[in-house]
């Protein structure tokens, strides 16, 4: 599959932060054994939400190693907001996957806001995860 040059904003000013669990790019774990290219997307996300999960790029496919490739490359994650104090972390880039070759390289992560003092992850790698 191949999601890339992608631009994507839930709320450039005009409309309100979005109240639940809130992923800019969800690639999703219903293709285990897949290969993604993942790249060039530009992912600025904000969050309303009391309890819930804020994630810029989140890849679960491939959670199978079957000779298959996650590139997750170049992308830009920017303006993240979350204004949560319940909740215990923000990830940024979430690669949650085991395939047999994961390349993450060159992504960038600028202009980010968590109002609390939590754990910020910024490119996390948590093979299966449930």
């Amino acid at each position: 599959m191949n999601c890339s040059y992608n631009t994507v904003n839930n709320n450039d000013g005009a409309g309100v932060n979005h109240a639940s669990t809130l992923r800019g790019i969800f690639l999703n774990s219903s293709s285990p054994s897949a290969s993604v290219d993942c790249n060039n997307n530009t992912v600025t996300v904000k969050s309303g939400a009391t309890t819930s999960l804020l994630v810029g790029i989140d890849v679960e496919f491939g959670s199978t190693a079957a000779g298959n490739t996650i590139n997750v490359n170049n992308n830009a994650v920017q303006k993240l907001h979350l204004f949560d104090c319940n909740y215990q972390s923000v990830s940024i880039i979430l690669n949650s996957t085991s395939a047999t070759n994961v390349n993450v390289n060159g992504n960038t992560i600028t202009n980010n806001t968590h109002l609390c003092n939590r754990t910020n992850r910024f490119i996390n790698n948590c093979p299966n995860r449930s």
